[in-house]
């Protein structure tokens, strides 16, 4: 599969040049999940194209982040990677792109693939209220503006 990594922000007023962030999930058809692959599911090649160049990441062993319903904790990618600089996309090139493998197994419902490990809302949440009781000056509840 060939995924095109969009533009940092793009179709909104912050849209950037950057090409950084992906986020995607992938699963069996349910053609395959029914019985039609074979008993360890399928490997399945997967190439993100026009990323901005973070190839000295990648070089240095940066690998993206993936998780399953099977697999509820964020892990490196394993097994084969491999990434190649094609120049600049806004000067033509084909910017970074990175392949790799993945072995899907039946029935283990969707994978998900990111840049990094996703901070979700709950997660910013609960760390912002942990702050909040760790720091709130004495004699102030955490969150009462009124005893500030």
């Amino acid at each position: 599969f060939s995924v095109e990594v969009a533009p940092d922000c793009a179709g909104s007023p912050h849209q950037s040049s950057h090409r950084t962030w992906f986020y995607f999930s992938a699963m069996l058809a349910q053609d395959e999940a029914d019985g039609d692959s074979p008993a360890g599911g399928l490997s399945a090649s997967f190439s993100l194209c026009n990323m901005s160049n973070h190839e000295k990441m990648y070089r240095a062993g940066y690998r993206p982040w993936y998780r399953s319903a099977q697999m509820p904790h964020w892990q490196r990618l394993q097994g084969d990677f491999s990434f190649k600089w094609g120049g600049a996309v806004d000067e033509g090139g084909t910017g970074l792109t990175l392949c790799w493998r993945h072995q899907f197994e039946v029935n283990s419902g969707p994978t998900f693939f990111a840049f990094c490990v996703p901070f979700g809302f709950e997660a910013c949440q609960q760390l912002l209220e942990s702050l909040e009781q760790n720091f709130a000056p004495s004699g102030r509840a955490a969150g009462d503006p009124e005893k500030a």
